[in-house]
């Protein structure tokens, strides 16, 4: 059965939902594209890129180590390089994280200096992503995203393994990642993310 492109999101959805038993009240999706654009829109993004990046044959980044500025098909390019690094799909989700708790750092700067900059990640975020989220629920996330320190984020890479099905590279989730999913569901509601 063909699903409609609607459908998918709310199956990944609910698919995460079975697999951590973590509820998910909200989802965003964007495409290469979008993101690349949403980066621009907002200016690029400083990372700090841990090591030096040559994946000139697959994802198109090549990046030096060391604290820069990323612009939008740089950030893209970074978020979709894993052949560059021995990790593969496992280093690629790492730096993904990395790259949001970036965005949460410049979405933290940029209200801070002025609070209506807010409107400005909005109105990205409307045009360049799909989401299940209403606008004044959406305005709401913001304001409690701009009081969510990234030195706050706790990140974690979920322990896996690589292997292949056929052809396809696949990442096997591990066993341990139970206890990641139970602690998040313990521990991470809204209430628990901002200071007091």
């Amino acid at each position: 059965m063909k699903r409609s492109s609607g459908e998918v999101p709310e199956l990944l959805a609910q698919t995460l939902e079975n697999l951590t038993g973590i509820q998910l009240d909200y989802w965003a999706m964007t495409g290469f594209v979008g993101f690349q654009e949403l980066v621009h829109d907002l200016d690029g993004v400083v990372m700090n890129i841990p090591q030096a990046v040559n994946d000139i044959g697959a994802s198109g980044s090549v990046l030096d180590a060391g604290k820069q500025r990323l612009a939008g098909y740089q950030a893209l390019a970074y978020a979709r390089a894993r052949k560059a690094f021995s990790g593969g799909d496992i280093a690629r989700t790492t730096h993904q994280g990395d790259m949001l708790v970036a965005l949460l750092r410049k979405l933290n700067q940029e209200t801070r200096d002025s609070p209506a900059a807010l409107f400005r990640w909005i109105t990205a975020t409307r045009e360049h992503a799909r989401f299940d989220i209403e606008a004044d629920e959406m305005f709401r996330l913001g304001i409690l995203a701009t009081q969510v320190s990234a030195a706050d984020v706790g990140k974690v890479t979920v322990p896996a393994s690589l292997g292949s099905v056929g052809a396809a590279s696949v990442v096997f989730i591990s066993p341990g990642a139970a206890d990641i999913y139970q602690r998040f569901r313990e521990n991470a509601e809204a209430s628990n993310l901002c200071r007091a």
